[in-house]
């Protein structure tokens, strides 16, 4: 394990949340994300987790992590999604570095506002103030299909997908509870999420759905959060589209298998 960038941050007490972004091989699109997030001013909150990338991720975030004054931690083993957000999490926590608040992303999305012109920094600080006066323990934000291809076929399906995950969290969030709070787009208080990462296995099919099961399982009311977007970039290739329906299919079988005393 190696703890490859961590800056010193003076704005540090003054703060609520981190916005932690696991990568592995992002090469193709991870410049975009992170010009995106520079440019909507919440690059300083984010801590990337390099989860054992072969590609040249690593190096492209060590780049920009000297010029833009953020963390990055590597891992030389992969550890899985939720394995390297626990130990990256372990980190900051006995750093003292370790904030209330976590936004997870993943490293093909970026955060939008929805109305707002206000930063988006503060966009999230609101969300956590609903969080905290509606006694929440988790968000589950707006989630968006985006591309540099909005024509194409594979962008099309997938707009339809998330359109129909927007509505699906909506109509449960009125019983305080959602499908699922996607890595790509969820608000969570920091221990019960570390909590929650410390008892699970993990599995890339399977987390986002397990980590939202243990919430609902714990009778902790979640909600859904339009007010803030999270737009991720999709497959425009066919073999990569398959590929992430047939992991998305995987994982709600596992977890409808796994968890089916809940369920039932």
């Amino acid at each position: 394990m190696t703890d490859s960038h961590f800056i010193s941050d003076p704005n540090f007490a003054n703060r609520q949340f981190q916005i932690i972004v696991p990568v592995f091989n992002e090469e193709e699109i991870l410049e975009k994300v992170l010009n995106i997030a520079k440019e909507s001013g919440y690059l300083k909150y984010s801590i990337f987790v390099d989860d054992a990338s072969t590609d040249s991720s690593l190096k492209i975030l060590q780049s920009w992590a000297t010029e833009e004054n953020f963390k990055v931690i590597h891992f030389p083993v992969n550890g899985k999604k939720e394995g390297a957000i626990r130990v990256a999490m372990e980190m900051l926590q006995k750093k003292g570095e370790l904030l209330p608040y976590t936004i997870l992303i993943d490293a093909d999305s970026i955060i939008e506002r929805t109305e707002s012109e206000a930063p988006i920094h503060t966009a999230l600080e609101k969300a956590i103030s609903y969080l905290n006066h509606n006694k929440l323990g988790a968000l589950a934000l707006r989630l968006e299909a985006v591309s540099d291809k909005p024509l194409n076929l594979f962008y099309r399906s997938a707009y339809a997908d998330f359109q129909g995950m927007q509505f699906d969290n909506w109509l449960v969030s009125k019983q305080f509870q959602t499908w699922v709070i996607n890595g790509s787009g969820g608000l969570f208080e920091t221990q019960r999420l570390l909590g929650i990462l410390q008892t699970m296995v993990p599995d890339f099919e399977t987390g986002d759905l397990l980590i939202t099961v243990e919430l609902m399982k714990q009778k902790v009311p979640i909600a859904y959060y339009p007010l803030i977007k999270v737009c991720t970039y999709v497959p425009i290739t066919l073999p990569t589209y398959f590929n992430q329906r047939r992991r998305w299919e995987r994982g709600t079988i596992k977890i409808l298998w796994y968890e089916r005393k809940f369920y039932i």
